[in-house]
């Protein structure tokens, strides 16, 4: 895909993802990212365990139960990087 491709299609991903109520905020759970690409939270987590999902972060001090959330952008190239573009 070409640049100017990608980031119209990443801009229209980030105004459709804040479109569905997310538009104050920067990160998203691991269920508000399920909801928005159709999936079971545990698909999820499955994608983030295979290193195949969006990026994310984790949040928490070391040794403890950490806090995983999804940046709004990562979740929106999550949805460009695999759109087939056709002629």
């Amino acid at each position: 895909m070409q640049t100017e491709n990608f980031k119209i299609e990443l801009d229209k991903n980030v105004n459709e993802i804040n479109n569905l109520g997310f538009s104050k905020q920067l990160t998203l759970n691991e269920t508000q990212v399920a909801d928005i690409l159709g999936v079971k939270p545990g698909t999820v987590s499955n994608w983030r365990k295979d290193g195949k999902g969006p990026k994310y972060i984790k949040q928490g001090k070391p040794g403890t139960r950490n806090r995983v959330l999804y940046p709004k952008i990562e979740i929106a190239k999550f949805l460009v990087q695999d759109l087939v573009m056709t002629a």
